[in-house]
């Protein structure tokens, strides 16, 4: 709504102007009226007004004198002057000055209206623009000194925050996703949704952190969910414009603006934790119902993720993770657990092949699950991605393998008897993945180590089992599950055999 003021010093004019500006179907509410400028000026002191209709002669204080004074206090006020045809003068130098337009006496109905619904638009555009940069400041910039006025305009307003984003969801400071320019324009969604809104509620359409979001800022004066409706219905149309998945977050009702920062936090929180991969959603923020990230493996499946990593068997390892996609597409898995997930994976494979870290880093492997699940809008998409990563490593590791000299082999069969003595090693697997034979592969270990294989895993096994004996009252034949041996009898024999004494008189010996 547009608040005018007129200022004329010709009662009956003034009357007829005021009630001709009333009967035109125009978003104008008439403030004030006043009989001449200095009067005027005052007046503005107290009322709130967009724009002023002014005659230009006019006792102590003439149009023209108003408007220069007026517009050094009050710059965004729009003119309109007021003249008759021997005030034509008046009205081109009243135009310099920066006066809107001007209105020929008498005033004619078409004539006023016209120029009255170009500078209503004027000034409702303007006001659109300072509103957008003020709630777009309290958003995302929680500056409030600009807002005290927008704040009591819409305090008894019905406001809502609606977060969209187009394909996958990034909570890190890039988007990889660039959604057509021309169709996810702020500006043009601004449009569209103009067009089926209508003129019932007030929205902005906002830039968010990156290329592939939009926040909405819908205020209505009813309490009524229809314009919400309609603002997601038109948003998820997007989906078949932009031919790719729309996530959509809603927001609360909420009354006071300040409160707008702490909803868009929430909001992009939400969504961080509902976005599915390939598919469109919508979803309530709700504070009572936070998500938390898990890794969306069971146990049955680590241990066969753990068993295939052992036995380098990649080809079983992609195709567990082919059945873990099918599940957590069926199951629709949030992307979130869908990344925490595979980058659970990733880090399981390179924890066991010390020879990676010679080529990349785990944050650049990672690097690469968030860069797959970032452009990835289909799941099918996202298994191909973070199927291509396994076998690239697949191959990095073999080739790895296959250019190693014997020295680094009996290195690296060094450090896995040292971090796993208590399981089954088999000599044979580990030598056959570097092409030699696994005697020669034991022989110089031997020779290199001074000590056979077999006897350092006995080593380790019998350092830790006295560790266990002098530090904890486990039963003896927990000790010997503990260190690899499932025979307590034959681990006491091992013991003694080693120590001299068996694992009850060692324990009593070192007893305090």
């Amino acid at each position: 709504m547009v608040n005018l003021m007129v200022v004329e010093d010709e009662p009956a004019i003034l009357l007829g102007v005021v009630q001709l500006i009333k009967n035109l179907d125009l978003p104008i509410t008439v403030v004030a009226s006043c009989t001449n400028g200095a009067m005027a000026l005052k007046r503005l002191e107290d009322v709130s007004v967009d724009l002023v209709i002014t005659d230009i002669r006019m006792p102590v204080m003439n149009g023209l004198k108003l408007i220069e004074e007026a517009k050094k206090q009050y710059p965004d006020i729009e003119f309109i002057v007021l003249s008759g045809y021997s005030e034509f003068e008046y009205a081109r130098t009243a135009l310099r000055f920066g006066v809107g337009d001007y209105i020929l006496k008498p005033p004619k109905q078409e004539e006023t209206y016209s120029v009255l619904k170009k500078l209503c638009e004027k000034i409702e555009e303007q006001k659109k623009k300072r509103d957008y940069q003020i709630i777009e400041s309290i958003i995302f910039s929680e500056n409030y000194d600009a807002g005290m006025d927008i704040m009591e305009r819409f305090k008894d307003k019905y406001c809502y925050l609606l977060f969209a984003c187009a394909g996958p969801y990034s909570a890190w400071a890039e988007s990889l996703i660039r959604p057509d320019g021309a169709i996810w324009d702020r500006e043009h969604i601004e449009k569209q949704l103009g067009s089926k809104l209508g003129g019932h509620c007030t929205y902005y359409v906002f830039d968010a952190k990156l290329g592939n979001e939009k926040l909405i800022f819908l205020a209505s004066e009813e309490e009524a969910i229809i314009p919400v409706k309609q603002l997601v219905n038109q948003l998820a149309r997007y989906e078949r414009l932009l031919d790719l998945p729309i996530s959509i977050v809603l927001s609360e009702r909420f009354s006071d603006i300040k409160e707008a920062r702490s909803v868009y936090r929430k909001l992009r929180l939400s969504m961080g934790n509902s976005v599915i991969i390939g598919k469109s959603h919508m979803v309530m923020l709700d504070d009572k119902n936070t998500i938390e990230n898990y890794i969306a493996i069971d146990n049955n499946e680590r241990s066969n993720i753990q068993k295939f990593i052992e036995k380098d068997d990649f080809k079983s390892l992609v195709q567990v993770f082919n059945q873990l996609c099918q599940r957590w597409k069926k199951e629709k898995t949030s992307q979130a657990n869908c990344e925490f997930s595979v980058k659970y994976l990733i880090s399981e494979i390179y924890r066991n092949y010390n020879e990676l870290k010679k080529e990349y880093s785990i944050e650049e492997l990672l690097g690469r699950v968030e860069e797959v699940i970032g452009t990835s809008v289909s799941f099918e998409q996202f298994n191909l991605g973070i199927v291509e990563i396994i076998e690239d490593i697949n191959r990095k590791v073999r080739g790895i393998k296959s250019n190693l000299k014997i020295d680094d082999v009996v290195e690296l069969f060094y450090e896995l008897i040292t971090n796993n003595y208590a399981q089954d090693i088999s000599i044979e697997q580990f030598a056959g993945q570097f092409g030699y034979n696994p005697t020669y592969v034991a022989n110089m270990f031997t020779a290199i180590k001074k000590i056979s294989p077999n006897k350092l895993v006995i080593q380790f096994r019998m350092n830790k089992a006295k560790e266990l004996l002098k530090e904890s009252d486990y039963l003896l034949k927990d000790i010997a599950a503990m260190i690899g041996y499932n025979d307590v009898s034959y681990f006491s024999r091992i013991f003694k055999e080693v120590t001299g004494e068996s694992p009850k008189q060692f324990r009593e010996k070192e007893a305090p």
